[in-house]
């Protein structure tokens, strides 16, 4: 952003700028005109970089500031994700703040599997039922989802999510050979 940093000069020429001129030449002047300049140089770069931590899309540039954000939000951190898949899902986390959409919905999801995945959200009998196909979310991924999905959605709706992957494969039947999908696992989990 460089609010603070001054582009046409580094702080050491600003000092030499306002100080009298016969003080340039004497070593021990500018000795210290280097301290305080290095000094202002480093004072600059922090403001600047704590400026630019107060926003989320810029935390991923900062482990700590993101480690910071995580424990604010209550979120558990995932070391084995990228800080970027992180700052993701602590962005999203801070956006749906308030009310809840089926949008907002699909955009968690997305955050947390951080894969192509097809997402389907339907209101039906007084239950939020979210239906994924796919094959490429584990154990650990669906447990991650369950329990954000638990701490993001309002207590008075009931919600289940359904994970389900399609197996396709090939069916004998007398000589000729046919594709046909054989099997549907479903797998429900709700709160």
């Amino acid at each position: 952003m460089n609010v603070f940093h001054n582009l046409q000069r580094s702080n050491y020429e600003e000092i030499i700028s306002y100080s009298p001129k016969f003080y340039t030449n004497i070593k021990e002047m500018d000795a210290i005109y280097r301290f305080a300049g290095w000094t202002l140089d480093c004072m600059a770069a922090d403001m600047e970089k704590c400026f630019e931590l107060q926003f989320i899309t810029n935390l991923h540039l900062d482990k700590e500031a993101l480690e910071r954000m995580e424990a604010f939000l209550k979120i558990e951190a995932d070391i084995s994700k990228s800080l970027y898949e992180r700052m993701k899902i602590v962005l999203t986390t801070w956006n749906t703040q308030g009310n809840i959409s089926a949008n907002t919905i699909k955009e968690l999801i997305y955050a947390i599997i951080s894969s192509d995945v097809g997402v389907e959200i339907s209101f039906e009998n007084q239950v939020l039922t979210i239906s994924i196909d796919s094959i490429s979310i584990n154990k650990d991924g669906q447990k991650e989802l369950h329990d954000f999905l638990t701490r993001m959605l309002p207590a008075h709706i009931k919600w289940q999510v359904i994970y389900s992957a399609p197996r396709t494969g090939q069916i004998f039947k007398a000589v000729a050979i046919l594709d046909a999908e054989i099997l549907n696992i479903v797998q429900k989990e709700g709160g």
